[in-house]
């Protein structure tokens, strides 16, 4: 295992060290074509330009909690 040397993470790959060892440092070398965004790891910029500049529709991973609306009184 490959351990990071800013905290006690350990990781199985350099690639994986690396990416994260660039969020330490805020390191972001995989920069969006289109756009001014730039990420730590090339996966998520694949991602963002599908979803960003593509038109693919992201996919929902959980079902998201109905929010709670309170009503409150202005005349106290």
């Amino acid at each position: 295992m490959l351990k990071c040397d800013l905290c006690p993470k350990e990781y199985a790959t350099k690639t994986d060290l690396e990416a994260h060892r660039n969020m330490h440092l805020n390191i972001r070398p995989f920069k969006c074509p289109k756009c001014p965004m730039a990420f730590t790891r090339a996966d998520v910029l694949r991602k963002h330009k599908l979803y960003k500049h593509e038109g693919v529709k992201c996919p929902s991973s959980r079902p998201r909690k109905k929010q709670k609306v309170v009503e409150t009184s202005d005349s106290e």
